[in-house]
Formats: C-alpha cells, sequence, structure tokens
C-alpha cells in the first residue's frame, strides 16, 4: 500500500484558516483606523454618549443620575475610543474605569478604589447539590458575566466595592438572582442553587442544538442522568443504549456499537473523564461497558467538533463520572434480570471551606444465576457453528461437520469505578478516577451435550456417505476481554482571566481468546488470539478569557501508545507490535460580534514520530443565535474542518466456524507505513421554537473521507514469530458520508411528544476489492422513522413509549462471508491454475472447499453486498416506573418492554446445511446451502428495583 501524505492547508483549510484570520484581524483593527468624527457642542450628555456607544460598539456602564442636566463640548477626529470619552467627558466632573472584562464604567471620582473586591461562588441543584458546569452567571450591575467550571465554580476579581445584582442560568432549571455585596479588599461569596423544571427524556436527553445561552451546546448532544429522584434511571445495564435517541447517532441493536453520522464504530473515540477507553465487543445489545451508576453525563460531539476535543475522523463521546451531591452519605442499590449494581457516595465539607467527595461503584453480571429465557434461547440461536466457513476450511478427503446443537452459551462481565474530588477553594481543585471492567463470554460443550452429523464429501464431489452420528470429546470457545482508565486533574484559577489544568491518565486494553477444535473439522486449529493496547499521556490547558467578547483555549499533549496483537483466527492470520510517540497542541479562539453572532477557529498540530511528519487540523464554525424574535426563538450552527485519526480500531472477521463472536477487536497506533486516516467535516444544525411548548431542529452533514485505512484480508498470512509492518496487511479506502434529520417535538404539560425522520449514505471504495467501486457502508441505515412518548400522568408514575422503523439496510449476509469473498475473490476466478492450489495451502484453503464455496458466492452473489436487502426492522418498547419517597429514602420499580409486539426483526442472514437437497443431483439446489434469517431481541421482559438512601 502505498502511504497518502496529508495535504491539510490545501483546499477547504486554506479557506478556514483565511477566514479565521480575516475575522479575527478585522475585530482587533484599532478604533483609529475605523472612527468616524464626533462633534458635540452642548448636546446633553446622555445624548452624546449614546451616539458615542452606537458608533464604537463598546461596553459603558454608568448611572443615569451622574449624566442627568450635563452637556458635552467636544470635537475629534480619528482618535481612539479612550481619547474620544476622555474628550468627552472633560468639564463634566466625571471620569471613567475600564474594568478587567472590558467595560467601561463612568464614576464622579478619578480615584481608584482603595482596594478591589472579589466575587466567589458556585452553582448547584437545589435539590441534590449537584454542581452546574458551564451555567451562566451574570452580574447585571455592568451586564458582564461567565461561565462555571466543570465544578460549577466561579470567580470575578477586581471588582469595585458595592452591591451586585447577581442572575445564574441553566438549561432545564429556573433562573436564580440574588444581591450580593462585595467588601473593600475582601472577597464575597455566594451559592446559586437553581430549581429543576421537569424534562420528560429519562435520562434527560440535551439534543442538537438546544442551548444554554448564545448557542453554546449546539454541534452535539448530551444524555444526562436526571438529578431529580422521582424519574427513573435507565432500568437497563447499558447507558450507551441511550444514545439512540439522539439525531444523527446509531447504536446496533445486536452489538450496541455506536454510529456518529455515518462513521465506523472505531472513528469516533469515548472518553472517561478526559481518558480513552477502549470498549470491546458486545454480544448483547443491552449489557452495556459501563455500571448505569457509574456516569453523570455522557457528551456526543458530532461534525464540526472543536480542535479541543482531539483528532477522529467521526466524533468523540465524553462521558464522566458521577459524584455523590448530597451527604454525608449516598447508597443506592438495582438488581435487574441481568445484574446487580451498587454505589457509595460519601461528601464532606470542612469549616474552612474544603469540600472533598468520594464515589465507589460495582456492578457484577447475574448470568450464572438468572437470566430471562428469551435471551438465553436467542443466545443458543446466535451460537450454531457456521456452514459457510466450515466448508470454506474443511480439510481435502476429510469429514464436513454440521452441528445441530451447542448447548447453552454464558456470559459474565463486572466493573469497578471509583472517583473523587477535593475543592481546596473555589480556585483549586483535585480530581481522580479509577475505572476496571472485564467481561467474558463464550462456551465449553462436553461429549454428552454436543451432537453432530459426520457427512463425508469426496473430493470429486459426487457421491455420499452415510450419516454418522458422533460426538466429540470438547470444543471451547472462550473470550475475555480487561480494560482500564486511571486519570487525575488538576485545575487552579490563575488569575481574573485565566484557568489553567494539568491531567496525567493511562489507559489499557487486553483481550484473551481462546478456541480448541478437533483436526478433523478445519485444516488447522486456529492459534489464541491476543490484543493489549497500552497509552499513557500528559496534558495541559490553558483558558484565557481577554474581556466578555474574546476566549482563547491553548493546549498541548505528550502521548505514548503501545500496542500487539496475534490474530491467529482471522481469515488471514496476522501478528503486530508496535509502540510510538506523538506530540499534539492545539489553540482555539472564541470571537462574539454583537449579540447574535460567535466565530469559533482553531487548529490542531500533531507530530508523528514514526512518520516524522507535523500533521495540521484546521477548524471553524460560526453560530448564530436570536432568542427572541416575533415569530419565536432561532438558533443555527454551521463548521467545518479536517479530522486526523492517530490510533485506529478494526474488527477483523475470523476464519474459524463459530458464530458466537464472529470477530476480534484490536487498536494500534500509526507506524511509518502508513498514513493517519484523515476527513473534512461540513455540518449545519437548526433549530426554531415559535412557542415554548414546540420546538422544531434540523440536522445536516457531509463528510468527505479522504483517506481510511482498512484491513487487507487477502495479505500474505505471517509466519511464526514474524512481525507483519501495517502496510502489509493495511490497504487504502476512501468515501463519503452525508446525511440529515428533521425533529419536532410538542410538550404540554407533563407530556411531551417527538417525532423524527433520518436520512443517512455512506459510501466506501477499497483498492484491489469489489473491483474498487464505491459500495455502500454495511452499518448504515438509510432510513429512519422515530416517535416517543414521555409523560408523569400520576404523581411518581413515569411512562416512557418509543416506536421506530429502519429500511433500507443492505450487506444483508453475516459480515465475514464478504470478508471471506474480498481475501479469497481472485482464486474463485483462478481455479483452475495448478499454482493457486500451493497458495491456498498457506492460508488452510483447499480446492475442493474452494469449489463448494464458490458455488455459494455465484448462488447468492455474495460479490454484491449492496444487492443484500434486509426487511424493514420495526419495533415498539415500553417502560413505566413507579417512584415512593420513604422519609430521605427512595424507592423505585421499573418494568421494561423491549420489542412489545413480539417482532421477528433480522440482525443478517446466513447460509446452513440442508441434507435433503444438498445430495440430491434433482434438486435445484443441489451443493447449495440455504438462507436463514438471525433474528433480533425477540419480546423480552426487564424488571429492575432501585433503592436509595
Amino acid at each position: 500500500m502505498t502511504p497518502l501524505t496529508s495535504r491539510p492547508w490545501t483546499g477547504a483549510g486554506l479557506i478556514v484558516l483565511a477566514s479565521w484570520v480575516v475575522g479575527v484581524t478585522t475585530a482587533s483593527m484599532t478604533f483609529a483606523q475605523t472612527a468616524p468624527r464626533f462633534s458635540w457642542q452642548g448636546v446633553p450628555l446622555e445624548a452624546a454618549i449614546e451616539e458615542f456607544v452606537a458608533e464604537t460598539d463598546i461596553d459603558l456602564g454608568y448611572d443615569p443620575a451622574l449624566v442627568s442636566g450635563k452637556k458635552a463640548y467636544c470635537e475629534t477626529w480619528n482618535k481612539s475610543p479612550e481619547i474620544v470619552l476622555r474628550c468627552l467627558l472633560h468639564g463634566t466632573g466625571l471620569f471613567f474605569q475600564r474594568l478587567p472584562t472590558g467595560t467601561y464604567v463612568l464614576t464622579s471620582s478619578s480615584r481608584a478604589p482603595d482596594a478591589w473586591g472579589m466575587l466567589e461562588g458556585r452553582v448547584v441543584d437545589a435539590e441534590t447539590g449537584t454542581p452546574l458546569p458551564n451555567a451562566h452567571i451574570l452580574l447585571t450591575r455592568f451586564d458582564f458575566g461567565q461561565a462555571s467550571d466543570e465544578a460549577g465554580t466561579f470567580a470575578f476579581t477586581r471588582l469595585s466595592p458595592g452591591p451586585y445584582l447577581v442572575t445564574a442560568t441553566y438549561l432545564g432549571y429556573k433562573s436564580a438572582t440574588t444581591v450580593v455585596e462585595v467588601p473593600p479588599g475582601e472577597a464575597a461569596r455566594v451559592d446559586l442553587a437553581l430549581q429543576a423544571e421537569p424534562i420528560l427524556y429519562t435520562p434527560i436527553v440535551i439534543d442538537g442544538m438546544k442551548a444554554r445561552t448564545a448557542s453554546r451546546r449546539l454541534g452535539l448532544a448530551e444524555v444526562q442522568q436526571p438529578s431529580d429522584r422521582s424519574l427513573p434511571s435507565s432500568g437497563a445495564s447499558n447507558p450507551l443504549g441511550d444514545l439512540d435517541a439522539m439525531m444523527g447517532v446509531r447504536v446496533n441493536d445486536a452489538t450496541s456499537d455506536v454510529h456518529v453520522q455515518g462513521g465506523g464504530a472505531g472513528e469516533h473515540q469515548f472518553l472517561l473523564d478526559g481518558a480513552p477507553v477502549f470498549i470491546p465487543l458486545n454480544v448483547i445489545s443491552f449489557i452495556g461497558p459501563f455500571s448505569p451508576f457509574a456516569l453523570e453525563r455522557i457528551t456526543v460531539h458530532k461534525a464540526g467538533f472543536d480542535a479541543s476535543l482531539g483528532s477522529q475522523i467521526a466524533g468523540v463521546i465524553e462521558t464522566e463520572h458521577a459524584l455523590p451531591s448530597r451527604g454525608p452519605r449516598q447508597i443506592d442499590v438495582q438488581v435487574d434480570p441481568l445484574s446487580m449494581n451498587a454505589r457509595v457516595g460519601l461528601l464532606r465539607r470542612s469549616a474552612s471551606g474544603r469540600e472533598s467527595s468520594l464515589m465507589i461503584t460495582g456492578r457484577r453480571g447475574l448470568w450464572d444465576v438468572y437470566a430471562p429465557a428469551s435471551l438465553r434461547a436467542l443466545l443458543r440461536d446466535w451460537n450454531t457453528i457456521d456452514t459457510f466457513l466450515l466448508t470454506a476450511f474443511a480439510a481435502n478427503n476429510t469429514p464436513f461437520e454440521h452441528f445441530e446443537s451447542l448447548g447453552s452459551p454464558g456470559v459474565g462481565f463486572n466493573d469497578l469505578h471509583v472517583a473523587g474530588e477535593v475543592k481546596f477553594d473555589p480556585r483549586h481543585t483535585l480530581h481522580g478516577s479509577v475505572f476496571w471492567g472485564q467481561t467474558r463470554l463464550g462456551n465449553t460443550f462436553p461429549q454428552d451435550s454436543l451432537l453432530l452429523s459426520t457427512i463425508r464429501i469426496l473430493p470429486d464431489l459426487n457421491a455420499r456417505d452415510s450419516l454418522v452420528t458422533s460426538a466429540l470429546s470438547s470444543v471451547s470457545d472462550r473470550y475475555t476481554w480487561q480494560n482500564g482508565v486511571a486519570q487525575t486533574h488538576y485545575t487552579a484559577v490563575l488569575g481574573p482571566s485565566t484557568v489553567g489544568s494539568m491531567q496525567v491518565r493511562g489507559s489499557y486494553y487486553r483481550l484473551s481468546h481462546t478456541f480448541n477444535t478437533p483436526d478433523s473439522v478445519v485444516v488447522t486449529a486456529p492459534e489464541d488470539d491476543g490484543n493489549r493496547i497500552l497509552e499513557i499521556a500528559t496534558s495541559g490547558r490553558l483558558d484565557h478569557s481577554f474581556h466578555d467578547r474574546q476566549y482563547l483555549l491553548l493546549g498541548a499533549d505528550a502521548i505514548f501508545t503501545s500496542s500487539r496483537f496475534t490474530l491467529a483466527g482471522a481469515q488471514v492470520p496476522i501478528r503486530h507490535r508496535f509502540s510510538g510517540w506523538r506530540m499534539a497542541g492545539f489553540a482555539e479562539h472564541r470571537l462574539l460580534l454583537g449579540d447574535h453572532v460567535t466565530f469559533e477557529a482553531g487548529s490542531r498540530f500533531t507530530y508523528l514520530r514514526s512518520r516524522r511528519q507535523v500533521y495540521a487540523e484546521p477548524r471553524f464554525s460560526v453560530r448564530l443565535d436570536w432568542p427572541e424574535t416575533p415569530v419565536g426563538a432561532w438558533s443555527v450552527f454551521l463548521g467545518t474542518g479536517i479530522y486526523q485519526q492517530f490510533v485506529n480500531q478494526f474488527d477483523v472477521s475470523s476464519r474459524s466456524p463459530r458464530t458466537f463472536v464472529s470477530s476480534t477487536r484490536f487498536w494500534m497506533a500509526t507506524d511509518s507505513t502508513v498514513a493517519p486516516p484523515q476527513a473534512l467535516h461540513y455540518a449545519g444544525e437548526l433549530l426554531y421554537q415559535p412557542t415554548p411548548g414546540w420546538a422544531l431542529s434540523l440536522e445536516g452533514y457531509y463528510k468527505r473521507q479522504r483517506h481510511i485505512v482498512a484491513i487487507d484480508y487477502a495479505t500474505v498470512p505471517a509466519s511464526a514469530g514474524q512481525n507483519l509492518r501495517q502496510n502489509d496487511f493495511l490497504k487504502s479506502s476512501w468515501g463519503y458520508a452525508y446525511g440529515g434529520a428533521i425533529q419536532l417535538s410538542r410538550k404540554i404539560g407533563s407530556w411531551r411528544l417527538l417525532g423524527r425522520y433520518e436520512y443517512s449514505e455512506g459510501k466506501r471504495g477499497i483498492f484491489d476489492l469489489f473491483q474498487d467501486r464505491l459500495h455502500r457502508v454495511p452499518w448504515i441505515e438509510p432510513h429512519r422513522l422515530e416517535f416517543r412518548l414521555d409523560a408523569r400522568p400520576l404523581p411518581g408514575v413515569t411512562l416512557l413509549a418509543r416506536w421506530r422503523s429502519i429500511w433500507g439496510r443492505t450487506w444483508g449476509f453475516r459480515q465475514s462471508y464478504y470478508d471471506f469473498v474480498g481475501a479469497h475473490l481472485r482464486d474463485l476466478d483462478q481455479l483452475a491454475s495448478g499454482d493457486l492450489i500451493r497458495e491456498l495451502a498457506q492460508t488452510g484453503i483447499n480446492l475442493d472447499a474452494l469449489t463448494r464455496v464458490g458455488r455459494q458466492v455465484q448462488h447468492f452473489g455474495l460479490d454484491q453486498p449492496n444487492n443484500h436487502t434486509l426487511p424493514a426492522l420495526v419495533q415498539l418498547d415500553l417502560s413505566l416506573a413507579y417512584t415512593i419517597h420513604l422519609g430521605t429514602s427512595t424507592v423505585q420499580a421499573r418494568i421494561d418492554l423491549l420489542n412489545m409486539l413480539d417482532r421477528r426483526n433480522v440482525a443478517e442472514r446466513r447460509l446452513v446445511f440442508d441434507e435433503n437437497t444438498y445430495f440430491d443431483p434433482g434438486s435445484d439446489d443441489y451443493l447449495l446451502l440455504k438462507e436463514e434469517d438471525r433474528q433480533l431481541l425477540p419480546r423480552v421482559t426487564s424488571f429492575a428495583l432501585k433503592l436509595n438512601w
């Protein structure tokens, strides 16, 4: 594969940077270059000030009583604003001061206060005490403000002594206002407790552009566990499943893989408290990687995300641990059909103002104790030997095995979360967290639980032996995944307008897989698969506010990644190990122009040591906000940028005939032989609210995937001990993805209705595969229609209903079929070649097996995946929760009816053996396998009980 060179400074990159430079330069030009001529002769001072403010657009605060009865005598030309203002006030007895925020204030004395005062405080949830990050605090005395940090704290320095009217606002909460007296030379403190306004999503979904203020939250979607304990938390074990309620985000019904706006499962990054998490494969869609008790918030950053969030070609998913907010002790316990969850929270506040909090959450799977019968039946159906792959790897002139029954598979999972925080004072905070998780999948088939029918097929395929029933002594297939994260994060207020932070973090992932089977089944029994990845990093951030109109964010990261894996059970055995450093830095500038327009521009610069090259990722966005117009409120977001990816995830199809887990997931950092993937984003969103009860949302995106790396299943297998380079088993891919959505919601009292339609398309081409043509990617759901109802019909009762339909899915057969065909399509076209037999001997494929497979490929058209359309998916889910308050304790019971109508939705199709037609020369299906549907989740009833005290 020829490495591609990144050219981020061409095309749209130059446009983005040029726009940034022009915007910043224009905003920063001195007043003297554009200033008009002022001439006031006996004009009332108040009128002159209004003209001056209108022409210069500066922030000027004053008491009207100070200017009453005074007149202005001044004439200037081509002067700076301060010179004009000094001239304007000459002879009036008034003077001005410029605050650190950039606001000018008129006073009756030229002497500054003897001692500046300070105002510090925190914004919290009134009921639970949970800090509210990014709340907006406004000092209405001078009409300027700031946003609270992640701990809900804020601080104003260099304030003139006196009274201030302080207002805090936050989405989903009523605003709070209070008067605070700032003493000279001292600090005043205020805690603003906001009362929640009911939002009936459970968990609360803040989708798309429901901005807090000034469209700051556009371009992302957020799931937050409800702080109101009368609302039910998720009764399932997978909080990531709630992401499926967001526009542009899809969660796979079978594997729970997340896809962000047409991207693959490995093209976004999971972050837990700012540290990457390597999420393992999932078999049961609602067993997630985290305990639902552990997380407070999940935020999905979609196309056009900021430079500070990192380098990923699809998006970034941020998760945050839930720290205790009420105290001094909090205990939560939940039991559902699949797991038991427990959480302990401790909170302590000292007389000196120091606050310490600690959260410990554990989860244990209960599959070995109890599992719903419908789920056990589903897994038994999934856990069959695949006849197509078994045929492909069957030995020459040896039995072809067909497994009729495979016993009961097992699932085990547990995880542990520990998170804590120490707030030394409002300006200094130390946060740390640790996560460890383990998942076990697989089975062992003893002799008395496994029957197989042995069918001997002669090399000429024209004879048939009698069926013989036999048993295997042992067949085992076991996976064990472990992953973990540890991080510590320190934040400090460094000055009146500057906040700094440092983080040290580490992430790891380990896979161990064993698969044993008799030699009679396959030519060469697959060896054990394994994968390990370790990433450690340190990073720093600096956030500076020049005044209330310009903000600058700077950051730098040093990252070391080491990975190694052995994919012996893949279609082509691969062995690889690599370790390397990369250094990254970024700058973001936010500029507010007036009350309606915000420009944001930034870029990342990453030095990849393995390639000795710097990659630049310029990004640019504009946000428009009209909160009050005659026809309602409008918000708009437009963004574009270049996005690279330096750590890649792959799901590699297996060559073994098992179907329980049909692929192996691994990660690796980019070495010197391949270029990192690159994509160009264009994104737009619009929110229109004609009245408080109605909301119309529109979303659109286009991603040009200039270069993406894909597994080359036709590569030469690795020999024992050989470390392949990445260009030995990766090939270049390219393509695009685009889509749009429209959503309409209506809130009527305690009822909320929502309807949404989404369209998405994504195509890619891979060199030397399927004639180099662009094909739709397997995970795309072209059409999606959804309706939701969230209501509280009675006190303590919450009803949730969701109906959805998905149609237009292609790649109808199992992914491993297409990957096998991609690896051996050339072989299927050259069966008569004598050299081919020697080549196949290295891959475990023999000529007879290839002939049998070729018959299936030709009949079913397995080289045309876009022609294999799946039927429409239709599903109705209902949830009902009842909450009882017993003093300070809460008991909550919840019942979930998943796929209530028991629709037989199809996940994919597979090929199975039918002995009545396979060996009948007179049948049209002679030597052909049969299509069979692999079903998704049947009707499942889940009951959860949650206790809180």
